[in-house]
């Protein structure tokens, strides 16, 4: 991988990372109000997932595998876990 090809993917998972802890809470919160926070993780430089943390002291998680790229394609794999 180039250094172009690494700095494109790294500004792409913080803007993946950016719109989960925003506009995604912000549209699960409508749909569950005890969600706190949704984190975005990339492992290994490849697999990403997004866990949802819920509860008034964060006892629930749930980790869903993201299968996009793009952030629709996130939205989708998200709530259809949900």
């Amino acid at each position: 991988m180039t250094m172009n090809e690494k700095n494109y993917m790294e500004e792409r998972y913080a803007i993946n990372r950016r719109f989960c802890q925003n506009e995604l809470l912000s549209l699960v919160r409508t749909i569950y109000s005890s969600v706190i926070r949704i984190d975005y993780e990339v492992h290994n430089g490849c697999m990403e997932t997004v866990t949802i943390v819920s509860g008034e002291d964060g006892e629930w998680k749930k980790t869903i595998n993201v299968t996009s790229n793009n952030l629709l394609g996130i939205a989708i794999d998200v709530l259809q876990n949900l």
